[in-house]
């Protein structure tokens, strides 16, 4: 039996998705009669998707997620700079104002912020499920708090960016890009 080039998992000759992770098999030769695909056996993770096999939305969302991250890191800087000045004259490491300490908090936050996001955006490239599990996650939280923003009238684009994400998110082709989707035994996504 063959071997699918994604995860490893032993798949049916005739499949033309596999069960495990969704993933489009490679025909590599085709036998007179029914329609038999075989893949070629790899060891399991060793073999990137090719980029045909990507949607392109989330070669987009992978990039706004890296946008995202660079623009936590730059912000987290200038709050540390920030933080430097307002602390004392001598150093953001001798002064104890509240005002300082908070712009420590907020600048190691972004930082973590932006570190979470170059590792998501790795994982939504690569096809990751536990990427599209915290991309879900973090646009229905970004969805909520962007609510409350529509009284002073700034949660209108998050909304609709959130939005926007999470029924992207929820596609067919999508989820089983990402291994959450079902596939029909025929080969086709259901």
């Amino acid at each position: 039996m063959p071997y699918c080039d994604r995860c490893g998992r032993q798949v049916s000759a005739y499949a033309f998705y596999c069960n495990s992770c969704g993933r489009q098999l490679q025909t590599l030769s085709r036998l007179p009669g029914p329609a038999t695909r075989y893949v070629q056996p790899t060891i399991p993770g060793s073999m990137p998707h090719p980029l045909s096999s990507r949607p392109k939305g989330v070669s987009v969302l992978t990039a706004l997620v890296i946008i995202g991250g660079i623009v936590d890191i730059l912000t987290a800087v200038f709050f540390v700079i920030l933080a430097g000045v307002s602390l004392s004259w001598l150093g953001p490491l001798t002064g104890f104002g509240i005002g300082g300490i908070l712009l420590w908090l907020l600048s190691l936050g972004l930082l973590v912020c932006g570190i979470v996001c170059f590792i998501l955006a790795y994982g939504l490239w690569n096809g990751h499920g536990w990427a599209w599990t915290w991309t879900l996650i973090s646009s229905i939280l970004g969805l909520i708090v962007s609510i409350p923003g529509i009284a002073v009238g700034s949660g209108v684009l998050g909304i609709i960016i959130y939005a926007a994400i999470i029924y992207y998110l929820t596609r067919t082709r999508v989820k089983v890009f990402f291994g959450k989707g079902p596939v029909s035994p025929v080969g086709g996504a259901i």
